[in-house]
């Protein structure tokens, strides 16, 4: 291509580059009081098909003891499950794994999910493994929204963590909706008041 032919075409480009448009500020949103995050949080969990108990810390093995099938872990410290995930080496063991307890590191009010990180899993694929996954999260950890969730967690995110917002759905090209393909079955968040 000849010299002059190339600035031609580069002095067309410059002369149509679009207008420059300044950012969209992000709104800062107000924190509502923590009864008003943990009304709406409950709201989100139950719309997108979870559960919510409320408990106190005191009575969460009592209230937990009758939900729990056979084949249960825990990386709650104290209450022990049937299935030991810190002694499991090869994540197809936990294929047999019916319900999984932790904790959550906090909610979200503005879509009822939870974070997760692998400290509180123990396994990655637990969560995923699991027919029932039962979150404990602690209600003074409910956040407005996720630009205050992704504040709190800045300063110790530690790698793997997942947002889990209700159970597993997903749905096929006739719309059929079916549940437990990607992840648990039955999703229930135990709010645990101090």
């Amino acid at each position: 291509m000849a010299n002059a032919a190339r600035r031609h075409i580069l002095e067309a480009v410059r002369q149509n580059l679009p207008q420059k448009v300044p950012l969209p500020n992000i709104p800062h949103f107000t924190r509502t009081t923590e009864e008003h995050l943990r009304a709406r949080f409950i709201e989100k969990v139950r719309k997108a098909g979870g559960e919510v108990w409320e408990t106190s810390h005191v009575s969460l093995d009592a209230m937990l003891a009758p939900h729990l099938p056979g084949q249960w872990a825990s990386t709650i410290p104290g209450l022990e499950g049937s299935v030991q995930l810190h002694a499991v080496e090869d994540p197809h063991a936990l294929a047999d794994l019916e319900a999984l307890v932790c904790w959550a590191r906090l909610g979200v009010a503005e879509n009822g999910a939870v974070w997760l990180d692998e400290e509180a899993l123990g396994q990655r694929a637990a969560a995923f493994l699991v027919d029932h996954l039962i979150v404990v999260l602690e209600a003074s950890r409910i956040v407005t929204d996720l630009h205050e969730a992704y504040a709190v967690l800045a300063s110790r995110w530690q790698g793997f963590g997942l947002w889990v917002a209700g159970p597993s759905k997903t749905a096929d090209i006739e719309q059929t909706l079916v549940h437990g393909v990607h992840g648990p079955r039955r999703f229930t968040v135990v709010l645990a008041n101090a």
